[in-house]
């Protein structure tokens, strides 16, 4: 594997670890899926900058914020709860 190969996976595996430590389940929900998912799109975005795949790179920003963007919409039209709620009350 080239040196490149290699600092690609070690970064992947970071970034792995970081997005578990971000996803939880808390009284039967999974939190914080979104974060995870917008850390491994910036991760990706990072890379294809760093390889100079400029067009890729824009149109996984495009993509990522058109995503992102009709899930929050989609959770509003849903009635989920916002995302910051305080803790039921009994």
């Amino acid at each position: 594997m080239s040196g490149l190969g290699t600092a690609l996976g070690g970064r992947s595996s970071a970034i792995g670890f970081i997005e578990v430590g971000l996803v939880f389940v808390a009284r039967g929900r999974v939190r914080n899926l979104t974060s995870a998912a917008s850390v491994t799109l910036a991760a990706g975005i990072g890379v294809g900058a760093g390889a100079g795949h400029y067009e890729l790179v824009g149109l996984a920003v495009l993509f990522g914020v058109v995503l992102l963007t009709g899930v929050r919409v989609a959770e509003k039209l849903l009635g989920s709860k916002p995302r910051h709620d305080a803790e039921p009350q009994d």
